[in-house]
């Protein structure tokens, strides 16, 4: 299969089952990475944060799967874009935290999240990687 004109064959993905299980695995180390981060912003501001996170947790990994298997499939050299890709999208999911200031979110809070972020691309880049390879 390739992806567009002038594209190199891409390399095969791993079968559904494989795919959805790397998928789960992500999930799941980036909602341990991101409960750890919590308990010591917890432990920093003296009270614990509400497990809202782990639903975003969730969410952001999938919203990871969809645009990793977008860029896969229509853009002729998807390894190109992912390396410039990943950490644009994620160095502005955190450019508005910093804002949250204003709104009275503490400064370990927003450094929490703005590492919650990372948390979440770093486990599903991995995981892509080895099942949907570009």
């Amino acid at each position: 299969m390739t992806a567009g004109t002038g594209a190199r064959p891409l390399p095969a993905a791993a079968a559904p089952a494989r795919i959805a299980v790397a998928i789960l695995l992500a999930a799941v180390v980036a909602a341990i990475g991101n409960t750890v981060v919590a308990l010591l912003v917890g432990v920093i501001q003296g009270r614990h944060l509400a497990p809202g996170y782990l639903v975003a947790t969730v969410v952001g990994v999938l919203i990871g799967v969809v645009g990793w298997t977008l860029v896969r499939a229509l853009v002729p050299r998807p390894s190109a874009v992912l390396r410039i890709l990943v950490p644009v999208v994620v160095v502005l999911s955190v450019v508005p935290l910093p804002m949250q200031a204003a709104a009275g979110m503490s400064t370990p809070m927003i450094v929490g999240l703005m590492v919650m972020h990372v948390v979440v691309a770093v486990p599903t880049v991995l995981a892509l990687r080895r099942v949907l390879p570009v």
